[in-house]
């Protein structure tokens, strides 16, 4: 079974399920309320996981304990945005520039996954070039789990965030998330 609370601008989105407490924020006409920023994503996430652990202890006497948390992150690289062409995108992406080149730029499809350990989280990278409105957009999902208890709750998240960030930096260099982001990632 799976319930969904879902804020009025249905851009927060609360999912139970019987082994799973999930937080979403989604872009939805509104600005990214960033990690650790107040009212950010971290603070609402571990506000609402109390104020939800507080209300199973108070009404079925049943204490709820974290053992993991994950974090994703999905970045959406728009063309005509963030780039321009595929030879551009392989300018922004220098790691993946074997994959991105194509003599036929309107003949070509991405679809990339990896899974590896570091800083103490499994992590996973799905890269997939999707058709949107405005023409194709690289989507980026990033994801960190790592082990969580009720002590290292808020740790536990920071750690898994630094993870998906360093992934996101690591695929696209400074001097090209600076010209592309102006400073704010997608």
């Amino acid at each position: 079974m799976r319930s969904w609370l879902i804020s009025e601008g249905s851009e927060r989105l609360l999912q139970f399920q019987r082994d799973r407490f999930i937080f979403n924020w989604r872009a939805i006409d509104t600005r990214y309320p960033r990690f650790s920023s107040p009212d950010g994503v971290l603070e609402l996430t571990t506000r609402m996981f109390g104020e939800y652990r507080a209300f199973l202890k108070r009404e079925f006497a049943v204490v709820l304990a974290p053992s993991s948390v994950e974090v994703i992150k999905v970045d959406l690289l728009r063309q005509g945005l963030h780039w321009s062409s595929l030879s551009d995108a392989a300018t922004m992406l220098p790691s993946l520039e074997t994959l991105l080149r194509s003599e036929d730029e309107t003949r070509w499809a991405l679809s990339l996954s990896n899974a590896w350990r570091q800083r103490d989280c499994d992590l996973r990278l799905h890269l997939t070039a999707i058709a949107t409105p405005g023409g194709t957009a690289l989507q980026m999902e990033s994801s960190a789990s790592t082990e969580a208890s009720e002590n290292t709750l808020e740790t536990s998240l920071r750690q898994a965030n630094l993870a998906v960030n360093e992934v996101f930096s690591s695929l696209i260099p400074e001097p090209q998330r600076k010209m592309r982001f102006h400073g704010v990632q997608p």
